[in-house]
């Protein structure tokens, strides 16, 4: 909500610029598509134009 998760997108980026990746970008990328699923079901299911 205040943005603070992207201090974990960063600390993933740093290692995986350097060459070494972690795991921890995979649970960011799943993350990633399920909001944008939510938002394409809400998109839609809503009835109401202004939504």
């Amino acid at each position: 909500m205040f943005g603070v998760h992207m201090m974990l997108v960063m600390m993933a980026m740093i290692p995986l610029a350097a060459g070494n990746p972690t795991a921890m970008l995979t649970p960011i990328v799943w993350v990633s598509f399920a909001q944008t699923a939510v938002v394409v079901a809400i998109w839609l299911k809503s009835k109401d134009k202004k939504t």
